[in-house]
């Protein structure tokens, strides 16, 4: 790997291929940038997700202000749910590793004094 940056220069004008015949990721992706104004939706074809990704760009991209901020506001729902879900699961695994720890002291004392008794019964 060098340190250098390598750059691609594509003339989408000269970029003449159909979708059918659009087979590497290259091709895809010069072939989405090129036609994207043209689609209300990602071509069926197009399994890549970076492909995919970019089309849900584009489509986040083209919303209104007002679609933009519930959009955003989705998203910070979202998070705070996952948060609040993980914060909760660790709690919970702590509690629950606490309670197993305590446990297994208190089981640990009883064979404990259990062995003992029976080695004072033997001598």
């Amino acid at each position: 790997m060098t340190d250098t940056l390598r750059y691609v220069f594509v003339e989408l004008g000269r970029f003449l291929k159909h979708e059918s015949e659009c087979v590497t990721f290259m091709d895809m992706l010069t072939y989405s940038i090129k036609m994207m104004h043209q689609f209300d939706k990602m071509p069926a074809s197009f399994e890549d997700d970076v492909i995919k990704y970019l089309y849900k760009l584009s489509e986040m991209y083209n919303f209104t202000a007002k679609e933009l901020e519930a959009y955003k506001k989705s998203l910070d729902m979202n998070w705070d749910i996952k948060n609040i879900e993980d914060f909760a699961h660790e709690k919970g695994y702590n509690a629950g590793h606490a309670e197993g720890e305590a446990k297994g002291k208190a089981e640990g004392k009883v064979e404990g004094r259990s062995e003992a008794q029976a080695e004072m019964v033997r001598i």
